[in-house]
């Protein structure tokens, strides 16, 4: 009895880990841009610098810097582009905060946004730039030439690691699970066939 019941919530809960990461895999995730709190271009490499973006922080929090890699051919010619952005943000204070999309960790990818980092804000006028600088092999060079556009949203960005954690989980209850649930019925069988 207590192996078909922990099989079955091993099963269940198997199985809301896989439909959980291949719904966040195959459903269209949400556009970051939908939340946009200024927008701007990156300079290209030899370009002038580009306006800032500017924007009112209400209440001092997390910011995210996301660029628009679209129109490159395959994934590594987007991971040189964003680690080629390089981004500073000036509050009312006087103080700027750099960041660049190399030194981040991992990007952040959405359709054909990436992030190129975070930044803490305080409350007041706000204001963001981003240039392209030297990086990657010269192949990507006339990629880094082109202004792209970036966008700054309010807070940080939604974690692309939590449906593999999910998936990663769920497979391994999903196997224990009907493990479970095999045990408890083959004892149910051996207890009906026993004599009484």
């Amino acid at each position: 009895m207590w192996w078909l019941l922990a099989g079955g919530l091993l099963v269940a809960g198997g199985l809301a880990g896989v439909v959980l990461f291949v719904w966040q895999v195959v459903a269209p995730g949400s556009d970051p841009t939908d939340d946009a709190v200024a927008g701007g271009q990156v300079a290209g490499l030899s370009a002038p610098p580009t306006p800032a973006a500017m924007f009112t922080v209400e209440a001092a929090g997390t910011y995210t810097v996301w660029i628009d890699t679209g129109g490159t051919i395959n994934s590594s010619t987007r991971d040189a582009i964003v680690a080629a952005a390089n981004c500073a943000a000036t509050f009312s204070d006087g103080v700027t905060k750099s960041f660049r999309g190399a030194v981040q960790g991992s990007s952040v990818v959405a359709g054909d946004l990436a992030t190129v980092g975070t930044f803490d804000a305080p409350a007041g006028p706000a204001a963001v730039v981003c240039r392209s600088e030297r990086f990657g092999p010269r192949a990507v060079l006339d990629q880094l030439e082109k202004e792209r556009r970036f966008f700054v949203t309010s807070g940080p960005p939604d974690s692309d690691w939590v449906p593999f954690v999910a998936l990663f989980a769920g497979l391994p209850a999903l196997i224990l699970g009907a493990m479970a649930l095999g045990r408890g019925w083959m004892g149910s069988l051996r207890r009906r066939r026993q004599p009484s």
